[in-house]
């Protein structure tokens, strides 16, 4: 069985993908196997789809990338997250310090990303779109993190685990300021 991942960028997608790894053991995690920075890049490779693997991938403009994950997969779980200026900031913070996993405190952002910022705008309301249309069940950031929206997810994918979610931390150390 093969679930997928489907999520927007900072919107806890790591967080989430370890912590379903750990509460399903039986599968492998593959974290953005077609992105060749992750450290599970499978080039062209085809995913084994007679194995149980959770797909992490986050949502750009590629559909030829993302039709073919929906495709072989047998659950798409879509996560977002709803407060687009923390979102943007620490998207567009990652973008211009090219620190996607680590804490990072914040800093200072100009003008000078006006094209991501734009770009990001757009692909979210595209995600939006695509999880509407395809009726994909879908979770926040807000939900799992602040609101034990993780139990709504037990529930869906009927899964009895007692790793605690959270299952790792925060990469933003200083959230007491916009930096945009």
């Amino acid at each position: 069985m093969i679930i997928l991942l489907l999520a927007e960028a900072r919107s806890g997608s790591t967080n989430l993908a370890k912590w379903l790894k750990e509460s399903l053991p039986d599968y492998e995690l593959l974290n953005e196997p077609y992105n060749p920075k992750s450290n599970q890049f499978i080039g062209n490779s085809k995913i084994n789809t007679t194995k149980n693997y959770i797909i992490s991938e986050k949502y750009f403009n590629n559909a030829g990338l993302i039709n073919e994950l929906i495709s072989i997969s047998d659950i798409v779980i879509c996560l977002y997250r709803e407060d687009i200026n923390s979102q943007l900031e620490s998207y567009l913070t990652a973008m211009k310090t090219d620190n996607w996993y680590g804490e990072y405190i914040d800093v200072i952002l100009d003008s000078s990303l006006i094209i991501e910022k734009n770009e990001f705008i757009k692909n979210k309301k595209e995600f939006k779109d695509l999880i509407n249309h395809n009726n994909f069940k879908s979770f926040t950031y807000e939900g799992l993190y602040y609101n034990n929206q993780i139990d709504e997810l037990k529930l869906y994918l009927n899964i009895e685990s007692n790793i605690s979610f959270p299952y790792g931390k925060k990469y933003r150390i200083n959230v007491n300021k916009s930096v945009i």
